[in-house]
């Protein structure tokens, strides 16, 4: 059922693909952009109340409905002495609240502080939430990938009744070594900046933008204006990994590339007639492929 509904999102509410379109123009009329996680969640059902009653999510909520049914209930966030409160204890409170029916024709929004509960008590509902967080654990993700790396023994024996100088025992001096392997070939610090930019560039959907098909690029290009574009240099490794719209790659780092991705940036529209003409050095042909990619994730 959740992949016919998200068909039928895409019909009624354009591609979902184009929500990082939405999500940035949100956040600059709506309010100051978010930094936490996004969620796309689906919600189904016919029921008296929400099951865990008025509650908060701190996270700004879109609701676009698919099936009408639903009212969602909302109090402002000075209203903390509702908090907990189930059916039917919060039904007196029902006229102070803001009622926000959840139709097809319209977008359901509240603020991210805002005690909430749901009610479809007379048919079954489907809505698609669109839910922006405050907040991310992007370094709770990091730790548990190093922690999957890092060899740890079940059982260890240990030397508790020598007396005299000791050395690190065998196991920690394994996990040490594994550790200092890890950021001495930057192997963890590669893969942080790869998350982060995919995450950070595709306003946080952690989704690449669909693919556009590149023929020719134009003499002068300058960056789109929902496209968020960053970079990251390796050093050490003398590359640089690029990013934008969700998608990475890894170029070899030039003053020439610093400089056009700076202007970029800064919203220049930038010349590149003559690397259409005749890219000549291999600095020339690095810059190139660049253009090429960032075309290609639709950032230009």
């Amino acid at each position: 059922m959740e992949c016919g509904v998200f068909r039928s999102a895409r019909r009624q509410h354009g591609n979902v693909g184009r929500s990082e379109g939405l999500r940035r123009q949100i956040g600059t009329h709506a309010w100051q952009p978010t930094g936490g996680r996004v969620d796309i969640d689906c919600f189904v059902g016919r029921y008296s109340s929400t099951h865990t009653g008025i509650h908060v999510d701190y996270a700004h909520n879109f609701a676009f409905t698919l099936r009408d049914g639903k009212t969602m209930f909302t109090w402002p966030s000075e209203r903390g002495d509702l908090l907990d409160l189930k059916s039917p204890d919060y039904d007196p409170y029902k006229t102070e609240s803001t009622a926000l029916a959840n139709k097809s024709d319209r977008v359901a929004y509240f603020p991210q502080e805002y005690f909430h509960v749901a009610e479809s008590k007379d048919d079954v509902s489907i809505n698609v939430n669109v839910t922006f967080w405050e907040v991310g654990n992007d370094s709770k993700a990091n730790a548990d990938y190093l922690r999957a790396l890092l060899p740890t023994p079940a059982r260890t024996r240990h030397d508790a009744r020598s007396s005299g100088a000791a050395s690190l025992g065998a196991d920690d001096a394994l996990l040490l070594m594994t550790m200092r392997s890890l950021l001495d070939d930057g192997t963890l610090r590669r893969r942080m900046a790869i998350a982060q930019l995919i995450s950070d560039t595709s306003a946080r959907l952690n989704v690449g933008r669909p693919l556009v098909n590149v023929g020719e690029v134009d003499d002068a290009v300058s960056l789109t204006p929902i496209s968020t574009l960053q970079w990251i240099p390796l050093q050490g490794l003398e590359e640089v990994l690029v990013g934008a719209n969700g998608h990475v790659a890894a170029f070899p780092y030039s003053r020439d590339l610093d400089e056009f991705l700076t202007r970029l940036a800064a919203g220049e529209r930038v010349d590149i007639a003559w690397l259409n003409d005749a890219p000549g050095s291999d600095s020339d042909k690095d810059l190139l492929r660049v253009v090429v990619a960032l075309a290609r994730w639709g950032a230009l």
